[in-house]
């Protein structure tokens, strides 16, 4: 006979079950989002639109009634379609979702935990007839698409960020893939002002605890946290002055036997002569002089990091949310390359991400 802890054995896996079927049911469902959002077709567009109204919204559009705002080409199913990125049309369709903001903070969060695509985009894709989502693969997020689908049109390509606005900057973002030369230039730049002083800073010396602990898990290699933090607090101040001042003075020279009884000294596998001729005494010199004098510091590498991202001419729209809500859209034909408008924010991952002062459309 089945007892009562049996019954409820049965019932909890029969939930978990269930639990996992419509887990199953759900991925299945933005797995079908994607690639219709991803495709460059007609049909797949109109079978995205179609399944996010019938989950979502009772098999209707909600912006089917609603004027649609200058700038944009109404269709007679509540989308439209866009010309360009501009922004002055972003700012028109901003408008037009805002018109309806419980549906746009529903649309945002489609996706969201999907790594294959970012916040919005699918907000983006389903409202937007002719405008399909990059995915994870491509250079460039957002594509605007000629009427028959068969070619890309001028000015139809866009990054899409979503970010939030803490202390006037929108903030914690990375990149497009078109940038990602810059990280792999520049990270080992910051790692390599960590090596010259690290010995001199008792605070991140390795070989105290305290210095061991900030090593951890890719510390000053790919994890780097936040400008400000642990971490860049105690190098992104320090002046060329500073890194020569304290780059270890120790260096590895080789003292071995020459010709006729002398001893020769070699650095780096070069040869610098007799140890008792001056001339090989003032190179060993200038040696340790100038080992840090090729180091440069957190300030001048932020700002050549921030130049070649403004080098790269991708147009780029923010979704500026909070708590999951879409608050305004910002746009930029493309990223400054000035400090005074965008900034290094962290490094994770061997990554930087970055933070940029508001431009709302």
């Amino acid at each position: 006979m089945a007892t009562q802890g049996d019954y409820r054995a049965r019932f909890a896996a029969a939930m978990n079950a269930n639990d996992k079927k419509r887990e199953s049911e759900k991925e299945l469902l933005f797995e079908s989002f994607i690639g219709n959002a991803t495709g460059n077709s007609k049909a797949g567009k109109q079978q995205l639109f179609d399944d996010i109204n019938n989950q979502y919204f009772g098999g209707k559009c909600p912006w089917a009634a609603t004027k649609v705002p200058g700038g944009l080409t109404e269709t007679a199913d509540g989308r439209v379609t866009m010309g360009t990125f501009s922004k002055g049309s972003l700012k028109s369709l901003y408008k037009y979702f805002s018109s309806n903001q419980g549906a746009t903070d529903t649309l945002l969060n489609l996706g969201r935990d999907d790594n294959a695509i970012g916040a919005g985009e699918i907000m983006m894709a389903y409202l937007v007839e002719n405008l399909t989502i990059g995915g994870g693969s491509s250079d460039v997020d957002l594509h605007l698409w000629n009427d028959k689908f068969s070619k890309i049109v001028s000015g139809g390509y866009c990054e899409l960020k979503e970010s939030n606005l803490s202390k006037g900057w929108l903030a914690n973002w990375r990149t497009g893939a078109k940038h990602q030369g810059i990280n792999s230039t520049y990270v080992p730049q910051l790692t390599a002002i960590y090596d010259a002083v690290k010995f001199s800073i008792p605070e991140i010396n390795p070989e105290t605890k305290a210095g061991k602990i900030l090593t951890d898990k890719g510390g000053w290699i790919n994890e780097w946290g936040t400008v400000g933090g642990k971490r860049f607090k105690h190098i992104e101040n320090l002046t060329k002055e500073d890194i020569d001042l304290q780059s270890s003075k120790d260096r590895d020279f080789k003292i071995g036997p020459g010709e006729a009884g002398n001893i020769v000294a070699k650095y780096n596998g070069e040869f610098l002569g007799n140890i008792g001729d001056a001339k090989t005494i003032e190179a060993i010199k200038n040696i340790i002089k100038t080992s840090g004098s090729t180091i440069k510091t957190f300030a001048q590498i932020q700002s050549e990091v921030i130049a070649a991202v403004g080098a790269i001419s991708t147009p780029f729209l923010f979704i500026e949310s909070k708590n999951g809500k879409v608050v305004n859209f910002h746009y930029y034909p493309s990223l400054p390359g000035d400090t005074s408008q965008i900034q290094i924010h962290s490094i994770t991952q061997g990554k930087f991400k970055y933070k940029i002062k508001p431009n709302k459309v």
